[in-house]
């Protein structure tokens, strides 16, 4: 029953933009490695590239 009255209220609305920062501070402290892996699961959101 609950999930009958949740997919009410889940109606489709209009994504707001979203600006994502990968702030780092040392080179040695972060390991590139670590940058690019973080940037490739940002790009993996399923979130429109439009917003």
């Amino acid at each position: 029953m609950w999930a009958l009255n949740q997919a009410y209220h889940w109606q489709l609305m209009e994504l707001l933009g979203m600006d994502v920062f990968i702030c780092t501070e040392d080179l040695y402290k972060e390991p590139p490695i670590g940058v690019v892996n973080t940037a490739l699961s940002v790009m993996a959101y399923d979130y429109p590239m439009e917003k």
